[in-house]
């Protein structure tokens, strides 16, 4: 009872009454972008932060999101990149194999789940698939432990031990990367991640070298996701500037109104709706990634806590 009291505190305080003094004249709650705020590369929100409003997972969680509506006339249309941090890792590391399994279209997450639990592909559980995925990406990408990872899945640490096992043995390449990132933090104090226009950016990373085990950890973990979640960031605001050049362009009544890492939100009239899920994903797919596929998946619904997926054309 006193778990279930604290959640709704926060939900009331944070996510209602915290909303309330941000309200402006247009009745209508504005973040402000800060896209180098995030020492990781990604962007950040504040005056309030929207990125951080609960996901729709459980009914607290939808319920809060529920609260952002579009207005009379028009839908909530989300586009979201599909994997990108794999994808960018793929990219980054050469892993053929895992590139292959992108360009092959496979469920790298229900692959990686039948693999760790041993079963056929056709058999994997959605709790499996989803397990897969979070110890793909934090566990084995940024360097998460078994025991983290189990507590935070509710499986046991030698489960969690199975599935890290299951990827890295599928993926060497990608293995061999990570610590190559690790070791030349160590050697270089920093870590570069290239940019969309073939600049360079930096991030210092002089604990990497410390005797200290868990500062050494935190750096080591960094050199491995700032190049990758700096560079889906990348992406991602990349995208979010040419589709408001698109719309201003095309004088529509279409608008953005939030972005959450790899998410784009907007706002479309009915009439606007066909162009939007037509030209949103080209524009977001568009700025290649080597022969690695980019995909843009799109949900749609009347508040954003209710949001059902598309099927968007090929």
């Amino acid at each position: 009872k006193l778990l279930a009291r604290r959640e709704l505190v926060k939900l009331k305080g944070t996510y209602a009454d915290g909303l309330l003094p941000h309200v402006r004249a247009d009745g209508r709650v504005h973040t402000t972008y800060n896209p180098d705020r995030a020492r990781s590369g990604r962007g950040g929100a504040e005056d309030p932060n929207l990125q951080n409003i609960p996901r729709p997972k459980t009914p607290l969680g939808k319920m809060a999101r529920n609260c952002f509506v579009a207005p009379p006339g028009t839908t909530l249309i989300e586009f979201d990149y599909g994997q990108i941090e794999l994808r960018i890792a793929a990219y980054l590391s050469g892993d053929r194999v895992l590139i292959d399994d992108f360009r092959s279209g496979v469920d790298i997450h229900r692959k990686s789940a039948a693999l760790a639990f041993r079963v056929a592909l056709e058999d994997v559980t959605d709790k499996q698939r989803s397990d897969a995925k979070s110890i793909a990406v934090f566990g084995t990408l940024y360097g998460q432990s078994d025991k983290s990872m189990a507590e935070i899945l509710s499986i046991p640490q030698a489960q969690a031990g199975q599935i890290r096992e299951a990827i890295w043995g599928r993926y060497p390449t990608l293995a061999r990367w990570c610590q190559t990132q690790k070791l030349r933090a160590q050697a270089e104090g920093e870590v570069w991640v290239e940019t969309l226009d073939g600049c360079w950016r930096r991030r210092q990373l002089w604990q990497a070298g410390s005797a200290d085990k868990t500062q050494r950890g935190h750096a080591e973990r960094q050199a491995v996701n700032t190049p990758i979640q700096a560079k889906a960031n990348e992406y991602t605001y990349a995208s979010l500037i040419e589709i408001v050049r698109w719309i201003l362009d095309e004088g529509l009544q279409s608008r953005v109104v939030l972005t959450v890492h790899d998410s784009i939100a907007l706002e479309v009239p009915a009439a606007e709706r066909a162009r939007v899920l037509r030209e949103v994903p080209r524009i977001m797919c568009g700025w290649g990634l080597g022969d690695i596929p980019v995909v843009v998946d799109a949900a749609e619904g009347p508040a954003w806590g209710s949001l059902e997926k598309l099927k968007l054309a090929a």
